[in-house]
């Protein structure tokens, strides 16, 4: 009995007379279609793998520039570009970085001037989750913290700077003084239209509790009764302690009021 080993693929012939060579041949000759079968089959699903990840990702991407639009639209709505505050864009990830370029891209595109100027004014920080509980961890990072205290105290000194403008201007529309303020408040000039109450965190600290709660009403007054605004400032700011030196307590005035004192009031009464 003759034999032979074909190739490289483990088979022997002459068992049924048949040449060695002719069935190696074969052999050979079965194996590369059947490789050609497979490199094909193989290439084919490559390309289906790709087209069904491409698919995926356009959906994704898709998906993606449609929250990012409902998101801004949602923002333009809430937010008043003409002033200057923080905008704080917080998100797992690199989210939060792809929707500030979003946001550009946008203004840029429909040449929202307004929204463009508010660019140095986004910050964007790492959160632990897209979840609200997350927001107080980012609002105590250092970086966010530093944005908000300077955007602050900068509001609070342009504030100062706008009331000493009024009162060197001497027209009646700036108070200062525990005596004056109250006086103000009590005439409706502090309330809706501008009226302002610039107030020192000092003297919400005062030992005694009978002079805490003049303030806290006086506060409650202006921002519920009267609908003006109530500026609480730093007594270790620069702003705070300006104020400071005005009696903790001055007012910007919704129309101009002229002050006297009792003894003058007393007189011009006959009292």
């Amino acid at each position: 009995m003759g034999g032979g080993y074909a190739g490289g693929f483990g088979t022997y012939s002459g068992l049924d007379g048949t040449p060695d060579g002719v069935e190696a041949n074969s052999g050979d000759d079965g194996a590369e279609e059947k490789g050609h079968r497979e490199a094909r089959g193989s290439r084919q699903g490559v390309d289906e793998i790709s087209l069904a990840a491409f698919t995926i990702l356009a959906d994704n991407i898709q998906a993606l520039e449609k929250f990012f639009q409902t998101t801004l639209d949602t923002l333009l709505r809430q937010l008043d570009l003409s002033e200057s505050k923080p905008i704080l864009l917080a998100s797992p990830g690199f989210v939060a970085q792809a929707f500030l370029k979003f946001i550009l891209e946008t203004a840029t595109r429909t040449g929202n001037k307004a929204l463009l100027a508010q660019r140095s004014n986004f910050v964007v920080v790492h959160s632990a989750s897209g979840y609200l509980h997350s927001l107080n961890e980012v609002l105590q990072t250092p970086e966010v913290l530093a944005r908000l205290k300077d955007t602050k105290y900068a509001r609070e000194s342009k504030l100062m700077e706008e009331f000493m403008n009024l009162l060197y201007k001497d027209d009646g529309k700036a108070a200062y003084g525990p005596r004056e303020v109250e006086q103000a408040v009590e005439k409706g000039a502090v309330g809706r239209g501008g009226g302002i109450l610039l107030i020192s965190d000092s003297l919400f600290r005062a030992q005694d509790v009978a002079i805490r709660r003049r303030w806290v009403g006086l506060v409650d007054k202006v921002r519920e009764t009267e609908g003006g605004e109530v500026r609480v400032l730093s007594s270790t700011h620069q702003s705070g302690t300006q104020l400071e030196g005005l009696g903790g307590i001055a007012a910007i005035l919704t129309f101009p009021l002229e002050y006297l004192d009792e003894e003058d009031e007393e007189a011009n009464t006959g009292g």
